[in-house]
């Protein structure tokens, strides 16, 4: 097993942490912008369980223990200093 999973790509495409270095700073944003209220983030599989890693400060080797469902809803609640998960796969 890669000693890095995180920084493999296949040709052509983005490694989870390229992922990580696009999404992060958009979710920040997101975060920021709807401080104090829910908002609704539609996206895929990857890009869930990147989130809910991050949220969870698991490393990239985590990733692909995180079972993400097609359609599944996943809560997570931010504070200024934690991510709660309230719900995974809903």
């Amino acid at each position: 097993m890669d000693e890095q999973p995180g920084h493999v790509s296949d040709p052509g495409g983005e490694s989870l942490a390229d992922v990580r270095e696009r999404a992060m700073p958009r979710l920040r944003g997101l975060l920021e912008l709807h401080r104090g209220r829910e908002f609704l983030l539609v996206s895929h599989g990857a890009l869930n369980r990147l989130l809910i890693a991050e949220a969870l400060r698991l490393p990239y080797a985590h990733l692909l223990r995180i079972e993400q469902e097609y359609g599944c809803l996943n809560i997570i609640e931010y504070t200024s200093s934690w991510a709660f998960i309230k719900l995974l796969n809903g």
